[in-house]
């Protein structure tokens, strides 16, 4: 496993800008012990934004523990599409050296997000902007908190991609438990904060098709 400690004043950020990816013998990642605060990041990733993990590619098991965003912006770029979390901004399942997807689980657990601002194109998420490329997917959220933050899409006027937790969950499965998230504003282009009016206080978009799974647990 290719493991990422507090890095003190070293660390680069995003810290895995433009994604992550697997090695030679390596699937899987740890990310843990490691806040980020009073920074100003902007993304020219695509795909997706984040302060730790832009997007995933190849790895199968994505572990996250003790990571903390505070008082930071994150900036996505102005693609269309560009997904946002501050921890992850995009998921997919792993794949074998043929292509072949492989089961894949994100594992978040005790991590936060308090006083900063998120702003990207599609999808923005305060901890994951978008949740499962592939039905092959498995994220596991305990634990964590979100507050004091605002998240907002530039994709068009009444677009519902806007989470606390996630901001759209696609293919894959995605169980939050015991966390909690208060004093958000969470919105889109041209649509007034208050009468912001997503599909659930965790999940800002819902497209499950016929392979994906959302459930809260608290």
């Amino acid at each position: 496993a290719v493991v990422v400690d507090r890095c003190g004043d070293s660390t680069v950020i995003p810290v895995l800008a433009g994604g992550a990816k697997e090695q030679k013998g390596t699937e899987s990642l740890v990310i843990r012990d490691l806040t980020i605060a009073d920074s100003a990041i902007v993304s020219t990733n695509t795909i997706g934004s984040a302060a730790f993990i832009e997007c995933t590619s190849g790895l199968t098991s994505i572990t996250m523990e003790n990571c903390h965003l505070i008082s930071s912006t994150i900036t996505g770029d102005t693609v269309e599409g560009t997904r946002m979390g501050a921890l992850i901004g995009w998921t997919a399942a792993g794949k074998t050296a043929k292509g072949t997807a492989l089961e894949t689980t994100y594992t978040i657990t005790g991590c936060t997000v308090r006083d900063s601002v998120l702003e990207s194109f599609g999808s923005v998420g305060g901890l994951i902007g978008h949740a499962g490329y592939h039905k092959l997917t498995n994220h596991i959220i305990t634990d964590c908190e979100v507050s004091g933050t605002t998240l907002r899409s530039i994709e068009s006027p009444g677009y519902k991609g806007v989470g606390t937790i996630v901001g759209t969950v696609n293919l894959g499965r995605v169980t939050i438990e015991n966390c909690v998230s208060y004093d958000n504003t969470e919105y889109s282009v041209e649509e007034a904060p208050d009468i912001y009016d997503n599909e659930g206080l965790e999940f800002g978009r819902l497209a499950l098709s016929s392979y994906g799974q959302a459930h809260v647990v608290n």
